[in-house]
């Protein structure tokens, strides 16, 4: 970016570098992010496309709320040798609620995928006995786990939360 603006430090140069970064780098890091951590969690394209529909407008209101100020005072009032620690630090930050983003949006996401009701907060379980459901690798099927007294929301009496 310094190539593109300029070193300034001054508020508009600062702003620039702020909307530079925020048009084009954060809009393609959002979508990366998600289309990265479905591969990974074997979704494929379509559990990407579902998790990024998902979670868009909520990740680009609060990116649009954090990384504007993050950046505008990275620019204006750290010199470049401290820069790249500063971003990392609130990265760090930003990072975590990309993941709690991302936990959330995993319900919803395999639910669309396989065609069921992903219940929500309820852990991504399908309150449709029979159903079987793959949460971290491991197959359930939800009539065998409500007979075991254990129920979707986790308590002893069988009864879904």
């Amino acid at each position: 970016m310094e190539t593109l603006v300029g070193p300034g430090v001054c508020a508009r140069a600062a702003a620039k570098k702020v909307m530079l970064g925020h048009v084009v780098l954060f809009p393609t890091y959002t979508v990366l992010f998600n289309f990265t951590m479905s591969t990974l969690e074997g979704k494929g394209v379509a559990g990407a496309m579902k998790k990024l529909e998902d979670t868009w407008w909520d990740v680009m209101y609060m990116g649009t709320c954090f990384w504007p100020f993050v950046n505008m005072s990275t620019f204006m009032f750290f010199s470049p040798a401290y820069r790249l620690l500063s971003l990392n630090v609130w990265g760090l930050a930003w990072n975590a609620y990309m993941s709690f983003q991302n936990a959330g949006s995993n319900d919803s996401a395999t639910a669309g995928v396989l065609g069921v009701d992903g219940g929500g907060s309820q852990g991504g379980m399908a309150s449709t006995g029979g159903v079987e459901h793959t949460r971290g690798g491991a197959r359930l099927n939800l009539t065998e786990a409500s007979s075991l007294g254990t129920g979707s929301g986790g308590g002893s009496d069988g009864s879904d939360r």
